[in-house]
């Protein structure tokens, strides 16, 4: 996530402008940069943080991270079809096909953590 930004951060630096996509929304693209960087970021870090400490409300944590996660790739996937679908300039398949494996890798980890014993209260659960 944070490497998605790294060319705009480096615009910020050198002075240049936003990426081409992002020009015709500028607000979108600062709005969606600085959520991403400034709000979940930090506190994905926190929660792994306490996690790696064994702080009790730890876990509930990571549950809302792995629901933002599922929620914002299934949000990125639909805009990707929504996009080649009605022909967007910026479409490309690949998105759609990198996108929709991203989704996969999350689905099956987020469908593991919900049967995961702590969760489930079952002793033989995996």
């Amino acid at each position: 996530m944070i490497l998605r930004y790294a060319p705009a951060i480096a615009g910020i630096v050198e002075g240049s402008s936003i990426p081409s996509d992002a020009a015709e929304d500028p607000a979108m693209f600062w709005t969606i940069l600085l959520m991403d960087l400034g709000i979940f970021v930090p506190l994905a870090v926190w929660a792994g943080v306490a996690l790696r400490r064994g702080q009790a409300w730890a876990l509930a944590a990571l549950f809302g991270a792995a629901a933002w996660f599922l929620l914002v790739t299934t949000a990125v996937v639909a805009m990707s079809i929504t996009m080649l679908i009605n022909d967007d300039p910026h479409a490309a398949a690949g998105d759609v096909i990198i996108f929709g494996l991203v989704e996969l890798l999350v689905i099956m980890y987020v469908a593991r953590l919900y049967r995961s014993p702590k969760v489930t209260g079952r002793a033989g659960a995996v």
